[in-house]
């Protein structure tokens, strides 16, 4: 079907999106944190990335940075960002790189995510 990258710190939330997507027949990597993610997409693409914004080590911004520094890479895998700061109201902006192709706010509504990953996944390029 397709192939979806979670990039999460909160053991929680990375577990449920795992089992969500390979339940929904998605092949599924996770990252626990910004340079596991790099690592990955070093050797490896043709991801929707569920990217968390605040993650240990390297940030959700700095991984966009990176892939926006590396356009063949890039171009193989698309970002959807969440972050538990939209929601409270905080001062964390949105990331605007054309990379994001969409944005959710923690908590989520795990059908709502689901649908995002499948508009998103059919537009990859394959790796």
């Amino acid at each position: 079907m397709g192939k979806v990258l979670v990039v999460e710190d909160d053991e929680g939330i990375r577990l449920l999106l795992c089992d969500v997507f390979r339940n929904a027949g998605y092949t599924v990597r996770i990252a626990r944190d910004g340079q596991d993610a790099l690592t990955i997409l070093e050797h490896e693409g043709g991801f929707v990335i569920l990217l968390d914004m605040r993650l240990p080590k390297i940030s959700g911004l700095e991984v966009i940075r990176w892939l926006e520094e590396h356009p063949k890479l890039a171009e193989a895998n698309t970002i959807i960002a969440m972050s538990a700061e939209w929601a409270s109201q905080q001062n964390t902006p949105s990331p605007s790189s054309a990379l994001v192709r969409a944005s959710f706010s923690k908590p989520f509504d795990l059908e709502e995510v689901l649908s995002l990953v499948q508009t998103h996944a059919p537009k990859l390029h394959s790796w």
